[in-house]
């Protein structure tokens, strides 16, 4: 989110314009991974990862 239009649009709740070309592609810069989070009847864990850039999620079922 380099773009300062972007910080204002987050704060409002509204889509974020995707600044970088690579996400446009496929080519994400991902953060780090959740703590695994268990839903109530689910038999798998859940990791989230987020687009450090556009926010796009990447959800993984981990079994621990």
């Amino acid at each position: 989110m380099s773009d300062p239009e972007n910080t204002f649009r987050a704060l409002k709740g509204e889509p974020l314009f995707v600044d970088r070309w690579q996400c446009q592609v496929g080519l994400h810069r991902w953060g780090r991974w959740s703590e695994p989070q268990k839903k109530n009847a689910d038999i798998h864990f859940r990791q989230h990862a987020f687009c450090v850039d556009c926010g796009r999620v990447k959800v993984a079922k981990v079994n621990i």
